[in-house]
């Protein structure tokens, strides 16, 4: 039997984890799946051919809408998508053929309808970066372990360390990564440690205590400094 505080404490933390990855995968796909459909919706109504169905997520259909000549739907599933274009399917031989089937259209026209999911894939992808790299910046790549931002309230802030500062060693170990110096201080949550801080030209020696800090582990939850 499991407490009330136990499950506040370990299952609720671990059950939000999985509840926003979920979300998370769904929100990226579907919009990874979105573009890629829609590319070749398109190149499809572009080449000239008849689109009867566009549809995100697989039956049953949640919801569907046609407007003009295509049907517009929302499957259960949102693990895929696709688009039934006129003439895709040969082994339809009751319907009568039309120049707007998928078969009717030239080959180029039809290679590029096929091309323009994976396409639309890649630009969304690079648009993306350039999206990134414009609100962001792109990062300075450096060998020491430089202090970008300080957190208010926060054992460093107490020590009046500053953004720009560079952590030389942490409890007599030489640290040249930011890595490396999180590997220390993970383990030393409430143990006073020595801090040695280059700043401009001048060096100092300080003691930070590392306040302890619950994460999440895989589906554990553990206590880092």
């Amino acid at each position: 039997m499991v407490r009330r505080g136990a499950f506040t404490y370990y299952l609720l933390p671990i059950t939000l984890y999985l509840m926003i990855t979920i979300i998370a995968t769904i929100i990226v796909l579907g919009t990874l799946i979105f573009v890629h459909e829609l590319g070749h919706f398109v190149a499809a109504k572009l080449g000239g051919v008849k689109v009867e169905k566009f549809s995100i997520g697989f039956p049953p259909t949640i919801y569907s809408k046609k407007f003009g000549e295509t049907v517009y739907a929302l499957g259960a599933i949102p693990f895929g998508g696709y688009i039934k274009m006129a003439g895709d399917n040969p082994e339809d031989e009751d319907k009568k053929p039309s120049r707007r089937d998928l078969n009717s259209r030239p080959l180029s026209i039809r290679a590029v309808i096929i091309a323009a999911g994976p396409v639309m894939n890649f630009v969304l992808a690079v648009f993306l970066f350039w999206c990134v790299l414009s609100f962001h910046g792109i990062g300075e790549i450096s060998g020491s372990a430089i202090i970008g931002g300080v957190m208010s309230d926060s054992p460093a802030d107490s020590a009046e360390l500053a953004p720009g500062d560079s952590v030389m060693s942490v409890g007599g170990e030489r640290v040249g990564r930011w890595s490396e110096m999180a590997d220390i201080v993970h383990p030393r949550a409430g143990m006073a440690t020595i801090f040695r801080i280059a700043r401009g030209e001048s060096l100092f020696t300080i003691e930070i205590t590392p306040v302890a800090h619950e994460v999440i582990d895989g589906s554990e939850m553990r206590e880092v400094g």
